[in-house]
Parts: structure tokens; sequence; C-alpha cells
């Protein structure tokens, strides 16, 4: 379900759309295990990512922090801790426990090329800058927010 065709005006800002949405299904277990087997299956842009393109390696916080706020604007959309940042797009700082690090390469090397209408911007980032960037949500997601 693409978001951006749920919200509307608010009084103070755009706000969603609650009678747009739709009900999210309940499953059996079993159908779950089978939309979770499907789910799983490699899709058609499953190429793009390619195996080894992550280097392993570390950077500290603050620099991986100025990279990603001040240097790439990447901060505007995305929220680095509960609480900090912008909220159009989703929040970074467990990406890095919920995503593979080749396929954070790849997304964010040519995001249009895994979802044309997506509002993350192509940066045309070179490679060095993508490793820092990964490095830098790998940073965040062992931080303790709580």
């Amino acid at each position: 379900m693409f978001y951006g065709n749920h919200i509307k005006p608010g009084k103070k800002n755009d706000e969603i759309d609650t009678t747009s949405l739709v009900k999210h299904p309940h499953l059996s277990s079993e159908d779950a295990t089978s939309v979770a087997a499907e789910l799983n299956t490699p899709k058609h842009n499953q190429a793009l990512v390619k195996a080894g393109d992550y280097q392993p390696g570390s950077i500290s916080i603050t620099l991986g922090e100025m990279i990603f706020d001040k240097f790439k604007g990447c901060l505007a959309c995305h929220q680095i801790e509960p609480g900090y940042g912008g909220v159009s797009g989703p929040e970074v700082y467990t990406a890095a426990n919920r995503l593979q690090e080749d396929y954070l390469i790849s997304f964010m090397r040519n995001p249009q090329a895994w979802e044309p209408k997506t509002f993350m911007p192509n940066k045309n980032l070179k490679e060095k800058d993508l490793q820092k960037l990964v490095h830098y949500l790998r940073a965040l997601s062992q931080e303790d927010f709580q």
C-alpha cells in the first residue's frame, strides 16, 4: 500500500486519511507460513544485490552522523534515534538489524531501480560513501535507545 495515497491536508500538517486504509488481513498459521516462504523467494530485482558489495568495516558514530546528517542530508527524511530526524522516510536506527548490508548498498546506490515511485532520491553516492553509510547504520543498530 503506497502511503502517499492516504494523506490529506490537516489543521496543522498532513494527516493520514484513515477512511482510505485497508484492514490488514488475518492469516492462519499455515497461510502465514506460505506467505513468508513466498516473500523470502528472490524477486526479479534481486539481481541488483551483489554478494560481497559491502566490505566489513567500522566508522565512528560522530563521523557517520556528520556524513548522514550534514554532508548527505539524510536526516531530513530519516530518524537516527527515536524522535530525532525526519519522518517521511523509514527510521534507520534499526535498519542494520532488519536488512542485509549488500541490499542496503544496492538500494542506496539506486533507489529507483528497486521502487520507481520511492521518495528516496538517488544521491549518486560514491562507493566509499555507500560503505561508510552502511558502517554507520551498523553502528546505530548497536546503540541502546531505551
